[in-house]
C-alpha cells in the first residue's frame, strides 16, 4: 500500500496540524483505513519527523513494527517512510541522481535574456529504497515524493491539454495525454 498522507506533521509545523486535538483525528482516521486495509508493506509520502511517524503506529490495530525513513527532508522536513509487517532489509537512501542521468530543469527559466534555467542533480525529497521477502521471494521496493508542480509552457493556456497552477502563474501543460485532468 502507497498513500501520501498530506503533511502529517508535529503540531504548530508549516501545514500541519494547529492543536494536539487535530493530530491525533488525523492519526485516528489514518490507522483506521490502514487497518481495514491491512498491509504487509506501507509506503509512505509526506511524514514529518520520526516523532509523528511512531505516533501513527501506535494508532493502528494491524502492526507494522518495522520502520524505515528518509534521512533526507526537504526544508519543510517532509520526508517518506515504509511501515512494515514484513522486515525492511537492505534500506538504501536515495537523493543523487544516478552518474549517468544528466541534471534536470528544476524551474522555469528565468524572464528574458536571464540565462539558462535551474537544473537540479538530486532529488529535494530523499527517497528510500527496501527489500522484503515474502514466499521466498526478495521483492525490491522505492517510495519516492516526486515534485509536484510541473514546469509552464509557452501558451495562452486556452488548449484543453493546459492546467492553471496558483493564481497568477501561466498554465501548465498536461503531458499525460488525456486532456484535462
Amino acid at each position: 500500500m502507497t498513500w501520501n498522507v498530506e503533511n502529517l506533521l508535529a503540531v504548530g509545523a508549516d501545514g500541519g496540524p494547529r492543536t494536539q486535538a487535530e493530530l491525533d483525528a488525523k492519526l485516528a482516521s489514518l490507522a483506521q483505513v490502514i487497518d481495514a486495509q491491512q498491509p504487509d508493506v506501507l509506503a509512505l509520502q509526506e511524514v514529518g519527523p520520526p516523532l509523528v511517524l511512531a505516533a501513527l503506529a501506535q494508532q493502528l490495530g494491524h502492526q507494522l513494527p518495522h520502520t524505515e525513513v528518509s534521512a533526507h527532508p526537504n526544508t519543510r522536513g517532509i520526508r517518506v517512510a515504509f511501515l512494515g509487517r514484513l522486515p525492511l532489509t537492505s534500506p538504501v537512501q536515495l537523493r543523487p541522481f544516478p552518474a549517468a542521468l544528466a541534471p534536470v530543469q528544476a524551474a522555469d527559466p528565468p524572464a528574458a535574456g536571464g540565462g539558462p534555467p535551474p537544473t537540479a542533480g538530486q532529488l529535494g525529497r530523499g527517497a528510500v529504497q527496501v527489500t522484503v521477502t515474502t514466499n521466498g521471494q526478495q521483492l525490491t521496493i522505492i517510495t519516492a515524493h516526486l515534485k509536484s508542480k510541473l514546469l509552464t509552457f509557452p501558451g495562452d493556456g486556452s488548449s484543453p491539454a493546459m492546467r492553471g497552477n496558483a493564481p497568477g502563474s501561466a498554465p501548465t501543460r498536461c503531458t499525460c495525454g488525456r486532456g484535462r485532468r
